[in-house]
């Protein structure tokens, strides 16, 4: 395993701005053994995309990433954590996550998230109508944060009265997947304690809409448990896989795209004048500067990839960001380019593992931008207060605070 040339991936530089450094990595070392990371790191398109279907590569990694972040203390303190995680259909390979995606053939079609737009909008529009007599704002603590938090607690249906727990239970959860983590013991108790808590009141949903079904999700995934012969627990676990993943990376995303636009004027002008291009703005966003930044797999065997030797149980990241910015697929690529075909990016990553709520992310991701452009014409960036990016981790890329005027 070489490592010529050295690359860091956790330098506040490379965090404030990796793309650079994941062009050289691509160029010059496309499977890169970092000692950093202690992982290999995989940046070209192609290799992205066949390790992501590669049966050779696993996803059955949960105890691995809590190993990591907690760094050498006891993985006692995370054991439900573990439990639960090792359940969730993201963390398993085939069979084991066919059965498990199964769930979600009912509560992710078409005609589910159609019902879930107007609330998307609803919601979308009860949040800017609080900063509408004033003129500047944090997009981020006032519309990314809480649309998607809003919406999801919504989706779930969970009563309003619940969502301040239902969210510190969440974030609790979120914080263990940090890269920047000054207090890991502390952090790993409390994300175990909610992730229990978590459970303890999916429980306690499924028991009311078993008896009074509705079309939230919660009813709509009840659905889908007989079909995947799922148990409850398994059925908890992908709740509360798809309550963070629909609430983190959507904040990210979202932000993501209103700040592409902005720092594009003649593509936000253009956007502002044909409304219908929102869709074109959010997908190339997407590809541009994707929320995602990774996804972490194990190799599962020993094998040879990409001219290097990877050996068992070791970790491999694949940079989705990096994939999206391939110039073997995306001419240009650091261009935001609302005329682009970027169909094919993946930052709903790829293959049998490509994000079972994409639809519903995409949905509000269209829906909050195209309102935010269509109430506050004047939107732009805040002159006087510069965006702080959230640069204390590798997986997640998004912002802190994003102040705009309008």
């Amino acid at each position: 395993m070489s490592e010529t040339p050295s690359f860091s991936l956790l330098s506040p530089e490379v965090l404030l701005d990796p793309y650079p450094t994941y062009h050289r990595l691509r160029r010059e070392a496309p499977v890169y053994w970092s000692n950093e990371l202690q992982a290999w790191i995989f940046t070209r398109y192609e290799d992205v995309t066949e390790a992501l279907r590669d049966p050779r590569i696993s996803a059955r990694r949960a105890d691995v990433l809590i190993q990591i972040q907690l760094r050498g203390k006891d993985p006692a303190i995370a054991r439900d954590v573990a439990r639960l995680w090792n359940d969730m259909m993201t963390m398993n390979d085939p069979p084991v996550h066919t059965r498990l995606r199964r769930v979600g053939n009912h509560a992710f079609t078409d005609r589910a998230v159609s019902v879930f737009r107007p609330l998307i909008q609803r919601t979308a529009d009860a949040l800017l109508d609080r900063v509408a007599g004033g003129s500047r704002m944090d997009l981020v603590r006032d519309f990314t944060q809480p649309l998607p938090a809003q919406v999801i607690a919504e989706v779930f249906g969970i009563p309003s009265g619940d969502r301040d727990a239902f969210q510190r239970w969440s974030d609790d959860l979120g914080r263990l997947l940090g890269t920047a983590l000054e207090d890991v013991e502390t952090v790993a108790r409390n994300a175990n304690d909610s992730i229990v808590q978590l459970e303890r009141y999916f429980l306690e949903l499924f028991e009311e809409r078993r008896q009074n079904p509705g079309e939230d999700l919660m009813s709509l995934l009840m659905l889908g448990r007989k079909e995947g012969n799922l148990n409850l627990e398994e059925l908890c676990a992908q709740c509360i896989m798809i309550l963070g993943a629909g609430h983190i990376t959507v904040v990210n995303m979202l932000a993501n795209v209103v700040h592409a636009l902005v720092t594009h004027p003649a593509a936000l002008e253009r956007v502002r004048r044909e409304p219908a291009l929102v869709d074109a703005a959010v997908e190339e966003a997407l590809r541009y500067d994707g929320s995602s930044a990774f996804v972490f797999r194990i190799v599962g065997e020993d094998l040879e990839w990409g001219g290097q030797r990877l050996a068992r149980g070791q970790l491999a990241f694949l940079c989705l960001a990096a994939a999206n910015r391939d110039p073997a697929v995306f001419a240009e690529p650091d261009r935001y380019d609302l005329d682009r075909d970027a169909s094919q990016h993946v930052a709903f990553a790829f293959g049998p593992h490509t994000c079972l709520g994409a639809p519903l992310a995409r949905a509000e991701l269209a829906i909050g931008l195209g309102t935010l452009l269509r109430r506050l014409p004047g939107l732009r960036l805040d002159p006087e207060a510069p965006p702080v990016r959230n640069c204390d981790t590798l997986l997640l890329r998004g912002f802190h605070r994003l102040p705009v005027v309008f």
